[in-house]
């Protein structure tokens, strides 16, 4: 990829091999741990893992390499997140910055080349990303797209429970208060809230709530703990 200012060399993912496995180097578990959490009734709804896809090998050479600002649409409904890993190979530069909203984090790679270690970045799939130019050497990543992925029953037993204590969180808090008091609401209201994150809607086979994140997670955890009917539905094309 030339565009006159950024240069990189891409590779799809049926066009080279790679041993690198995210699962027996920790990835996975350590992301399921912070991005995932079971929400499905325990009577019928089906439990989820995630499967780590492999799309792509990137090389940004310098004294040029870098990417332009971009968003890595989701390729499906079931994906909710990317993950790139560095591979420990020795440039300069070519930091990873990562937004969305006004929130900004920047990873530099190049800092575990030393300690030949790997380094990695996971993030939803809505945020914008960008390469910062590598000044020397070659910054290469692979990256996975993160998607939800349904269990059999009979592999259920050796699941963690929901990883999302909500019961100490303030919003639940305040929620519960404003329930058992006589004047919130008497009659009953429906409330309808914008979701903070975006998502595929494009098959009639949305994989949500189970692949709601962040915040949205949260707010639909804390309904559900307080036993209020609580959906997710598509408001707009």
């Amino acid at each position: 990829i030339d565009d006159g200012s950024c240069r990189a060399g891409e590779l799809n993912a049926e066009e080279f091999l790679s041993d690198f496995c995210p699962y027996s180097a920790g990835i996975v578990d350590t992301i399921a741990q912070v991005f995932s959490s079971s929400v499905a009734d325990e009577s019928s709804a089906p439990t989820s893992a995630i499967l780590a896809n492999l799309t792509k090998l990137s090389v940004y050479t310098g004294p040029s390499g870098c990417s332009a600002v971009h968003v890595d649409m989701p390729r499906g409904v079931h994906q909710f997140c990317s993950l790139i890993v560095a591979l420990p190979v020795p440039h300069v530069g070519g930091e990873l910055v990562v937004k969305r909203g006004d929130r900004r984090v920047k990873f530099d790679f190049s800092e575990g080349v030393a300690q030949n270690v790997i380094q990695w970045a996971a993030f939803y799939s809505d945020c914008e990303l960008e390469f910062l130019t590598v000044t020397s050497g070659h910054h290469i990543t692979l990256t996975y797209n993160l998607v939800w992925k349904s269990l059999i029953p009979t592999k259920l037993a050796n699941l963690s429970p929901s990883t999302i204590d909500v019961h100490d969180m303030p919003l639940h808090q305040i929620l519960s208060k404003s329930l058992i008091s006589p004047s919130f609401f008497p009659d009953g209201r429906i409330l309808a809230i914008v979701m903070s994150h975006n998502y595929a809607h494009t098959s009639k086979r949305c994989f949500l709530p189970q692949g709601l994140r962040g915040s949205d997670m949260t707010l639909f955890e804390i309904c559900k703990a307080l036993n209020l009917a609580t959906y997710v539905r598509l408001t707009t094309d």
